[in-house]
C-alpha cells in the first residue's frame, strides 16, 4: 500500500506515519525520563505478609501491581504537601488507564457541593481546573491529575463532605445533622450508614491519640466529624462502583484516613457488610490496595538508603500500615524532620 501512495506521489500519509512514530518515541522517551526522575525519590516497600518485614520493590513492581486489571479501589493516602506523592500519583493514574481501562478520580480535595462545577467541567474545554477545588493550592497540587482524568474521559467524584458541615458536627455534635435542610443532607452519605463513633476499637485509640486532651463532649464531636470525613469518602467510592460494575476507582486522600487499614478502610468494610444498598459490590479482598506515602528529609532519605532501607523495612510500626508503604524524598529545603510516625491529619478542617 505504502509503495502505490508513493507511486501516485500521495506521501502525506509516509511523512504523517514518520511524525507520528517520532512523537511517539518523544513521548515514550518522556515518560521513561519522568518515570527515572520519580524512581529515584522513592523507597516502595511492599507488605508480602502480615507482622514481616517490608520488601524492597522497584517502580515498575508497584506500578504493574497497583494497575492490574482486577483491582478495582485503590486508596491512595498522602501528606498534602508531598510533591513527590503527587506526581506518583498522576504516573499511576497514567498507567491505570493507559489502555483505555475505565477508572474513575475520587478526590479528597473536591467537596461533593463541587459536583455541579465538576460536570461543567467535564462538559466544557476551557473550563478552570482551579473551581474544583476550595482552595488554590490544592488547585496546584491535584489540578494535573484531575486533567489526566477528563483527557482519558474518566469519571470524577467529588468524595468529601464539604467543609461547613463537617465543621458543624466538630462545632454542634452528631445531633445538628437531624436538623439541616434537604439540599444539605444531599451532599452527605445517608445518615443510615454514618454512626458518630468509630466502628473499630483500635481507630477509637488514633483518634484519642490526635486529640489527647480537652473534655470528653469536645472529643467526642471532634470524632464524630471526622468519621462523617471518612463515611463520605468511603462511601463515595463504594456508591460509584455500585453504579459502574465495570469501572475501578482511585481515591486519593489524606493518609490519616487509611493507615493500618482504619478510618475509610473500616467503613468501606462496614458497608459492604451491612448496608443493602451495596449488596451487588462484590468487592473481595485481592481486589483493593492501600498505598501510604511518608515524605522524609533529604538527610533521612539519603541516610536510609545507604543503609539499604533496611531500619524502615524491619520497623514494626510500619508492618501492617499499608500494602504499600512508600517513602518519598521531601522537597522542602527546610532542616525539619519528618517522623515517620507523624500521621498526618488536618485538623484545622475539625476546628
Amino acid at each position: 500500500m505504502w509503495r502505490r501512495a508513493l507511486v501516485f506521489g500521495q506521501t502525506t500519509s509516509v511523512v504523517g506515519l514518520v511524525v507520528h512514530c517520532d512523537r511517539r518515541k518523544q513521548k515514550q522517551k518522556e515518560e521513561e525520563r519522568r518515570g527515572t526522575l520519580l524512581a529515584e525519590n522513592l523507597c516502595i516497600l511492599e507488605r508480602q505478609h502480615t507482622n514481616r518485614p517490608l520488601v524492597h520493590i522497584s517502580l515498575e513492581e508497584l506500578l504493574d501491581e497497583v494497575a492490574s486489571p482486577r483491582l478495582r479501589l485503590v486508596l491512595f493516602g498522602e501528606t498534602h504537601t508531598d510533591q513527590a506523592a503527587q506526581e506518583l500519583e498522576r504516573v499511576l493514574y497514567e498507567r491505570m488507564t493507559c489502555r483505555g481501562r475505565r477508572v474513575a478520580l475520587g478526590l479528597e480535595s473536591i467537596e461533593t457541593d463541587k459536583r455541579d462545577a465538576v460536570r461543567d467541567f467535564v462538559s466544557d474545554e476551557l473550563a478552570d481546573v482551579a473551581e474544583l477545588f476550595r482552595i488554590r493550592e490544592d488547585a496546584t497540587r491535584y489540578g494535573p491529575l484531575v486533567c489526566l482524568a477528563k483527557a482519558s474521559r474518566n469519571a470524577i467524584v467529588a468524595a468529601n463532605a464539604p467543609r461547613r458541615l463537617v465543621s458543624t458536627v466538630s462545632r454542634n455534635g452528631a445531633a445538628a445533622l437531624d436538623s439541616l435542610p434537604p439540599d444539605d443532607l444531599a451532599l452527605l452519605p445517608p445518615l443510615r450508614v454514618y454512626a458518630a463513633t468509630p466502628i473499630t476499637r483500635a481507630y477509637h485509640e488514633r483518634l484519642r491519640d490526635v486529640w489527647p486532651t480537652g473534655s470528653e463532649e469536645r472529643r467526642s464531636r471532634l470524632v464524630a466529624a471526622q468519621c462523617l470525613w471518612d463515611t463520605a469518602m468511603a462511601y463515595a467510592a463504594l456508591d460509584h462502583l455500585r453504579a459502574h460494575p465495570a469501572e475501578a476507582i482511585m481515591l486519593v486522600l489524606g493518609r490519616f484516613h487509611v493507615e493500618y487499614y482504619l478510618g475509610v478502610c473500616d467503613q468501606v468494610e462496614h458497608m459492604l457488610d451491612t448496608d443493602a444498598a451495596f449488596s451487588d459490590v462484590d468487592l473481595e479482598r485481592d481486589e483493593f490496595r492501600i498505598l501510604v506515602c511518608i515524605p522524609l528529609t533529604e538527610a533521612t532519605f539519603r541516610d536510609q538508603a545507604k543503609r539499604g532501607w533496611h531500619d524502615l523495612r524491619h520497623d514494626r510500626s510500619l508492618a501492617n500500615l499499608a500494602d504499600f508503604v512508600v517513602f518519598t524524598r521531601c522537597a522542602s529545603s527546610t532542616d525539619q524532620e519528618i517522623d515517620v510516625a507523624d500521621h498526618h491529619h488536618d485538623v484545622s478542617l475539625l476546628l
